[in-house]
């Protein structure tokens, strides 16, 4: 009940007089554990009405016990009880009802870090108007984890009315089996929040499971755009590009911390030198969904020859390494710095050749050379063709293979003779040779 007004009751006499007759009615508060005061003592049946508002708080006594008491210890006949009846205002009454909810349905499956969608319809199903809508929820994960949440539905849940609540649970810290518990008017303490006749259709609960994200994210590292094998000669001042790309659509690699770099630098005992490189070092570029990879920009500056070694540490959001390393690091790779500028290692591949070859070289300083030409001749030295920088295509700081395959033809596209002939690389940086 919401509020106690008045007791009534009707006293039927056996005889005129009431000789020896004893008569009276007890009234009892029960409250929400169900613990019974005596409110009212041995209340006199000669009336018909007693106010109840001033001696019983509906807040504290929701509930009413009487107990009547009726004796006649000359005639042996007591009196009957003919009525009694209390008059109250009755308490208001919601309750979870999915049925009004139209066109959605409780999803019970969801990847991890994919939003789960809840709704539920809360009807007003009594006589009486509610205040706004207290709720209270809760996720307790496969290891009985769990933290309440609560919040308030502000608009009053009038008589008739249904009130839609949604939820956005986020999951990216649950996998497997869940479950989510759903009340409203939940008890703070011992009462409700506010009164109300029932609580047991106040509760709900919705299981569902999370696949946990259990592949590795992978790592893709590039030094001027190319990607290194071990001790590969490389620029001293490379612009390094790690991505990193997971498959997960929900989980965006937005978090620098997920990559960490450390740079070996070469020590004259061989001991390792390791530095792991701040945020500040690099430029970290979140991913963008729905393509969910991350890319670090890195621009080195390496002064002193010798042999170095980048390690890299990463993982997604699900804490899932990017390859199985050493078991500490994910990615290694030793590359060699030789600030002098040099071209070494020039030869022809196949060599014989009866279709076309491919010119091979390393080179090593800072930058790639401004002009290179390669003249063909004949042993008499006789020049009879000339390939530029141009046509052997990309070329970079480090072991290069051409593009451009020389088809054993002159500078008019005719066949040369089968036989030996030779080749020099003039090489210029700066206008020097």
């Amino acid at each position: 009940t919401n509020k106690w007004e008045s007791l009534h009751w009707q006293i039927d006499n056996k005889e005129f007089g009431n000789f020896g007759d004893t008569a009276f009615i007890n009234v009892f508060g029960i409250d929400t554990n169900g613990n019974e005061t005596l409110i009212i003592d041995s209340l006199s049946t000669t009336g018909d009405l007693l106010g109840l508002n001033d001696s019983l708080d509906a807040n504290n006594y929701p509930y009413l016990k009487l107990q009547a008491f009726f004796a006649d210890e000359i005639l042996r006949t007591p009196a009957d009880l003919v009525r009694w009846q209390v008059l109250y205002q009755e308490a208001p009454e919601a309750a979870i009802n999915p049925l009004k909810i139209n066109g959605f349905t409780l999803i019970d499956t969801v990847e991890q870090g994919e939003e789960l969608l809840f709704i539920t319809a809360i009807e007003n199903v009594s006589n009486s108007d509610m205040d706004s809508m207290q709720v209270s929820y809760r996720i307790i994960d496969n290891k009985y984890n769990n933290t309440p949440f609560n919040y308030i539905i502000k608009k009053p849940l009038l008589v008739g009315d249904v009130l839609f609540d949604t939820l956005r649970i986020n999951t990216n810290s649950l996998i497997d089996l869940n479950k989510l518990w759903y009340e409203i008017n939940p008890f703070v303490g011992s009462k409700k929040w506010q009164l109300e006749q029932y609580h047991f259709n106040n509760l709900f609960l919705n299981q569902f499971y999370v696949s946990g994200d259990k592949i590795n994210p992978l790592l893709d590292v590039t030094f001027n755009g190319v990607r290194l094998l071990n001790g590969d000669i490389v620029s001293p001042n490379p612009y390094v590009v790690i991505s990193l790309d997971d498959e997960n659509q929900f989980l965006a690699l937005d978090d620098p911390s997920l990559i960490k770099l450390y740079v070996n630098y070469p020590t004259l005992s061989g001991e390792d030198s390791l530095v792991l490189l701040k945020t500040s070092d690099y430029i970290f570029k979140a991913a963008s969904m729905p393509e969910n990879k991350c890319i670090i920009e890195f621009q080195g500056n390496f002064t002193k020859d010798g042999i170095y070694e980048l390690r890299i540490q990463a993982q997604d959001k699900s804490s899932n390494i990017s390859g199985e390393g050493d078991g500490t690091y994910d990615y290694r790779i030793s590359f060699e710095i030789i600030n002098e500028s040099s071209i070494t290692q020039i030869i022809n591949y196949p060599n014989p050749f009866s279709t076309s070859t491919r010119f091979v070289f390393t080179l090593t300083g800072f930058d790639v050379p401004e002009n290179i030409l390669i003249q063909i001749m004949t042993i008499s030295g006789k020049v009879v063709r000339e390939i530029t920088k141009e046509e052997l295509g990309p070329i970079h700081i480090g072991k290069n293979i051409s593009e451009f395959d020389w088809n054993g033809t002159d500078s008019f596209g005719d066949k040369l003779a089968n036989g030996v002939y030779l080749y020099r690389v003039i090489v210029q940086s700066d206008e020097k040779d």
